[in-house]
């Protein structure tokens, strides 16, 4: 079973509302959502920004799996969000 099939359907309705309301936040203070990739880039450690920023892109992947314990896709997501920055 995936993460996302395990959460419990009232707390799935309210990440819904509260996404809705931080886009509504961005719109009126007319600023640019981040997208997905660029909001979770935020959370890698310094090692593996510094490997992306050298050029070593699946070095970098490769350590966000081992030090962040996630999945090597989540770990793309985040290594490619912080590279599209």
């Amino acid at each position: 079973m995936s993460m996302i099939n395990s959460i419990p359907p009232e707390l799935s309705a309210r990440i819904s509302a509260l996404e809705d309301l931080v886009f509504h936040l961005y719109q009126e203070l007319n600023l640019a959502m981040p997208s997905p990739a660029q909001s979770v880039a935020g959370s890698l450690p310094d090692e593996v920004t510094a490997l992306a920023a050298a050029g070593e892109r699946e070095g970098a992947i490769r350590r966000a799996v081992v030090l962040l314990g996630i999945s090597q896709q989540d770990a793309v997501l985040r290594v490619d969000g912080y590279l599209s920055r």
